[in-house]
């Protein structure tokens, strides 16, 4: 049975895992690692928070199952995450709610199995990380990985959530070696996991954009492996994969475009590309009591979804600055 199948057939505990670990499962795919030897890190890896993410769900699933065959492993204490497993199944997005707009409390307002699910991904991370040290003395970390709706210009990107204002050196490095297009600085909270992560815990957080939703089997995983040998590496404490560029494209968000009410129209092409530059002046979105044009400098577009539910963002404009350049 591939390790896909177990993950969606609730066996993913049946994995073997040597005994450099204790090795312990909070929860249906939630796997607790801690070195024997002791570690000086503590990471949170995770994807599948939306059910269509195939690919890095797969590459996950294979730096999991390369990581508790180490005998010899002396790196980060980990906390493996595999989110909404249901969605997983039926190869949907969410099936209720989306979860990663539920973090940060936003959970305790509904009901249903996903907000449930948030409830216990929130109390597995804040338990991981008060077991593995504090904060100033242990640094924390979170990637959390996903893909695009649609194609994009720069097909692979991160974003970083707003409680931090600047991306570190050690993130920087990371998605330099793992070959990455471009940056985005989020300027608002939110209640994505990653923020949840950064502004409760601490940590050095960052959600990464991995190419385009693929069905389960169909995806071209060389494409998303120069990021995961780059993560291999740095749990493990080895040195990080040479980067192939010395900067990367730096965007940082300038508009939010909220659906505000049921009469909310999108005006852009419905195969348009994340990252596609517009026109200053370009009609972007209207409703009854809001009109949203493009406006100097903020050209670029980004998760534009027109069938958001109301009180969701229909997409970002974003403002090229300054490219991040590497030592």
């Amino acid at each position: 049975m591939s390790l896909v199948e177990k993950l969606l057939q609730h066996q993913l505990s049946s994995l073997t895992i040597t005994a450099n670990f204790t090795a312990t499962w909070l929860g249906d795919g939630i796997l607790q690692l801690l070195p024997r030897c002791g570690w000086q890190h503590a990471t949170v890896l995770s994807a599948g928070i939306h059910g269509n993410v195939t690919a890095p769900i797969e590459q996950l699933l294979r730096l999991m199952q390369n990581v508790v065959n180490q005998s010899d492993y002396q790196g980060h204490a980990l906390l493996f995450i595999f989110g909404n497993i249901p969605a997983m199944q039926k190869a949907k997005r969410y099936l209720d709610y989306d979860m990663n707009r539920l973090f940060c409390g936003k959970h305790r307002n509904i009901e249903g199995d996903e907000a449930r699910r948030v409830a216990e991904i929130e109390k597995q991370v804040s338990d991981f990380y008060l077991r593995s040290g504090a904060a100033d003395t242990v640094p924390r970390y979170h990637l959390d990985m996903h893909t695009a709706i649609r194609e994009s210009h720069y097909p692979k990107f991160a974003l970083i959530p707003a409680v931090q204002p600047q991306v570190s050196s050690v993130l920087l490095t990371l998605m330099a070696s793992g070959d990455l297009d471009a940056l985005v600085q989020h300027t608002e909270p939110g209640s994505t996991f990653s923020h949840y992560t950064a502004a409760e815990h601490g940590a050095e957080s960052v959600t990464l954009k991995l190419g385009k939703v693929q069905k389960f089997g169909e995806n071209n995983l060389n494409d998303s492996s120069p990021i995961f040998q780059a993560i291999e590496a740095f749990i493990n404490n080895r040195p990080l994969p040479p980067y192939q560029h010395k900067s990367l494209l730096h965007f940082t968000v300038r508009t939010s475009v909220i659906r505000g009410d049921q009469h909310f129209q999108l005006y852009l092409p419905e195969e348009i590309k994340n990252f596609t530059k517009l026109a200053a002046g370009y009609l972007l979105a209207e409703q009854p009591s809001k009109t949203w044009q493009v406006e100097e400098p903020a050209h670029y577009l980004l998760f534009p979804n027109a069938t958001v539910a109301v009180g969701q963002r229909a997409c970002l404009l974003l403002e090229q600055v300054t490219d991040l350049h590497l030592s």
